[in-house]
């Protein structure tokens, strides 16, 4: 049996080993954590100044923006969702506020059960997810598709989703065509968003025969 005061020792120096553990690095484009803890890249207040209504920026390049993303996710273990939309696409904005949970969209009243379905979305991807806006109007977007192995042809309006995993070696086309709308100004349907999400996640690797994974 081994002594009591020898497994308080033990605990005594896990414990001091945790607090002196250095912190994760910083990320090198500042992240959004949303109140259900989603991660979502980039946080544009913090990353270029902007509005916090904002999330498809052009003040960091958007491989840059996706490069952070895929490091976070390796580091916490996660896939990522790639939303390649546009500030102006109010379906863009208000699918980053179901991702998070919140269900008014300040247009239309919430239908009954859209907070619910919000919610319980947003509890499924925060950790399995880490979320990465792409700007589809940017210069620089084509080397940020190539680097997730997205054709160009691929995004169908915005926002298109995609699936990779921190590597860029799982890649998932979110067919949006699929998902049921909830309104003109309330986007997707919460509870058919979470549906594919899930079965996305039981799909095996669909990389292109000519694409490799990203280093």
């Amino acid at each position: 049996m081994i002594p009591i005061q020898a497994l308080a020792s033990v605990g005594l120096a896990a414990v001091l080993l945790a607090a002196c553990a250095p912190p994760p690095p910083p990320d090198a484009v500042p992240a959004h954590v949303g109140p259900r803890g989603l991660v979502t890249f980039p946080d544009a207040a913090q990353a270029c100044g902007d509005d916090e209504s904002h999330h498809y920026v052009t003040c960091r390049t958007q491989t840059e923006v996706l490069q952070a993303a895929m490091v976070r996710a390796r580091r916490e273990h996660k896939q990522v969702l790639v939303s390649v939309g546009a500030d102006w696409c109010i379906w863009c904005y208000v699918s980053a506020l179901y991702f998070n949970g919140w269900s008014d969209t300040r247009r239309e009243p919430a239908a009954a059960g859209d907070r619910d379905d919000a919610i319980a979305l947003a509890d499924y991807m925060a950790p399995r997810f880490v979320v990465v806006n792409l700007n589809a109007e940017a210069p620089d977007l084509a080397p940020a598709l190539e680097a997730a192995h997205i054709d160009q042809e691929q995004v169908r309006g915005y926002p298109s989703f995609f699936l990779l995993d921190a590597a860029g070696a799982r890649f998932v086309d979110l067919d949006r065509a699929s998902l049921p709308k909830a309104g003109d100004f309330r986007g997707y349907s919460r509870r058919g968003m979470l549906a594919l999400l899930k079965a996305a996640q039981q799909k095996p690797p669909a990389l292109p025969p000519s694409s490799t994974a990203a280093p």
